[in-house]
């Protein structure tokens, strides 16, 4: 379910800026994505380098209700995409696994921890993981509408031979 234009934005911020590691984050506009766990978020600095990635929101509105904090900051999405550069991806087995890595379950932040610096880059997209039963159903649905009604056995979609 990925869009390969993310692949072309993931290089042409690898050609500008010479990252080790680059992944794409989208502008996340609904309460739902800000307080879900099953989408990461993403802090950035100024050039758009990640300083960290979680589950929770991120960074916290501080005197704000959380139903109100998209209207008093930015919040990033993160696509599970990576562009790396060939050394650093084969040091990944070798690094030991990190303490934030251990508790967010956020492989990235293992990278983070041992110095690595990932940019990040902008899109509009925002893809749909497939990580649950119920995401994956959704999927069927998108891919195959008639899919998903013969999975559940609906007779209504089993054609009629009156």
């Amino acid at each position: 379910m990925l869009d390969p234009g993310i692949l072309d934005l993931i290089v042409e911020r690898w050609r500008k800026t010479g990252e080790q590691m680059v992944t794409p984050v989208y502008r996340i506009r609904e309460i739902q994505d800000l307080t879900n766990p099953g989408v990461v978020k993403v802090v950035r600095d100024r050039r758009g380098r990640a300083l960290y990635f979680s589950r929770s929101p991120i960074p916290f509105v501080r005197d704000v209700p959380i139903g109100d904090w998209l209207e008093h900051s930015s919040f990033w999405g993160h696509v599970g995409v990576y562009g790396y550069e060939r050394h650093v991806l084969a040091a990944f087995p070798h690094l030991p696994e990190s303490p934030l890595e251990q508790k967010e379950k956020l492989e990235q932040l293992r990278f983070l921890e041992a110095g690595y610096s990932i940019g990040t880059v902008e899109t509009s997209y925002h893809p749909i993981a497939v990580d649950t039963q119920e995401d994956l159903e959704r999927v069927r649905l998108l891919l195959n509408p008639q899919s998903l009604l013969l999975a559940n056995g609906d007779a209504a979609a089993e054609p009629s031979h009156d």
